[in-house]
């Protein structure tokens, strides 16, 4: 009787850990339009400067899919194309050299790479954990 009330609660707890992993992943499921991009720069003098890309007027799609499939789409005048990658969601240093006192926060990781990742009123802000990347603003369709 003792075994089978642990199995029961071993059960109930893997199926509370699935479905707190699931509610994570549901957020970004769907059709992501990007609709610009941020980077610093530095300038010839020196200055550091944010330079913004606007692709509101592009057809660049970013569709989170539930198996954990992330496909890119983009229409340009040169044609039609995509790329896929896998992605998950979990908990690590955001730096690749983590320092002391660094705790690990929840990344979004698309074939490795990390990613910190932001919602707030309908866009996902993907910030890369390589200095030389742009953020990426996605907006839902």
């Amino acid at each position: 009787m003792k075994n089978l009330i642990i199995l029961i609660l071993l059960g109930v707890s893997s199926i509370s850990c699935s479905k707190d992993d699931d509610s994570l992943y549901e957020q970004f499921y769907g059709e992501w339009k990007l609709i610009k991009t941020e980077q610093s720069e530095t300038n010839s003098s020196g200055e550091v400067i944010l330079n913004i890309v606007d692709y509101s007027n592009q057809n660049t799609i970013y569709n989170f899919q539930s198996n954990r499939i992330l496909l890119v789409s983009w229409i340009t005048d040169s044609g039609i194309g995509g790329t896929q990658y896998n992605y998950n969601i979990e908990k690590d240093y955001f730096s690749n050299n983590p320092i002391e006192n660094e705790i690990k926060i929840l990344l979004l990781k698309l074939n490795g790479a990390k990613f910190k990742y932001e919602f707030s009123n309908g866009i996902l802000r993907i910030e890369s954990s390589h200095i030389d990347e742009p953020t990426l603003f996605l907006e839902r369709i």
